[in-house]
């Protein structure tokens, strides 16, 4: 009798999908119930590609599209970063911040150490991100700022290395990872004129600005050099050619003086 009653309570698969189509949903509750089925179900963005998945979408929902991978991709990093700032944020704030954070994002609260690790953490990781906003900005992208910027977080690093209690390994990693990618790049007597030749660095951003002072003026000594000489061996081909040209006009005059007297 049971087994009767809950077959009869039942709902057939089509009555569901034609009540489905019956209520539209609207389509950016369709595209956040998506991202939030990919992200608890740790399913990869590109599940929104598949057929089936687009077929499903389509037949309980026929006017509404299927979002795109991209733009899975785009909500679900913007949603982290956004998350990222906030948490950011609270932690400046003390531990009661802290604790609304956990409980909003329904995790366990953090004890003392933990949060003194995240603090040391976002003051280690503050020089990389600052200098990659620098990198990736429009207002300074000049060769010139590489060297003062890598220069500038190598610094910070070094001074954050002294009193760092939990973040050593990581400030090390850091370093080591700066000198593996700009290390030869440090040295590049090119990029330093660069950075030099920029009204906002000058010097100040290095600790030997008179070698690079040095240098600088002797390239600019040996390219004025070369640049007169070059001026001069132009001259003197000028003159070989005008030279040559009046030569040549004078075997002319004579040839002509000859035939005229024959």
């Amino acid at each position: 009798m049971a087994s009767k009653l809950s077959a009869s309570k039942q709902a057939k698969l089509p009555d569901v999908m034609l009540a489905a189509t019956s209520k539209r949903v609207p389509q950016a509750t369709v595209d956040k119930l998506v991202i939030s089925f990919i992200c608890e179900s740790l399913q990869p963005s590109a599940v929104v590609e598949q057929p089936s998945f687009k077929e499903l979408i389509t037949t309980l929902q026929l006017q509404d599209k299927v979002i795109s991978r991209s733009t899975v991709h785009g909500r679900i990093s913007d949603a982290a970063d956004d998350l990222k700032k906030t948490i950011i944020t609270e932690l400046a704030k003390g531990q009661d911040a802290i604790r609304s954070v956990c409980d909003e994002i329904k995790v366990k609260m953090l004890n003392p150490a933990e949060v003194g690790f995240l603090r040391e953490y976002c003051i280690t990781m503050k020089p990389l991100l600052k200098a990659s906003n620098i990198f990736q900005s429009e207002s300074s992208v000049y060769l010139g700022w590489l060297l003062p910027v890598i220069h500038q977080a190598q610094s910070k690093l070094n001074r954050l290395e002294t009193s760092s209690r939990t973040c050593t390994p990581l400030i090390r990693a850091l370093q080591n990872g700066l000198q593996r990618c700009f290390g030869q790049m440090m040295e590049d007597p090119e990029l330093g004129d660069a950075a030099v030749l920029l009204p906002k660095f000058k010097t100040s951003w290095t600790d030997k600005p008179d070698v690079i002072e040095a240098e600088l003026k002797q390239r600019i000594e040996i390219q004025r050099v070369s640049h007169r000489s070059a001026v001069l061996q132009k001259r003197r081909i000028e003159i070989r050619k005008v030279n040559l040209r009046y030569h040549s006009l004078r075997l002319t005059h004579k040839d002509r003086d000859v035939n005229q007297r024959c």
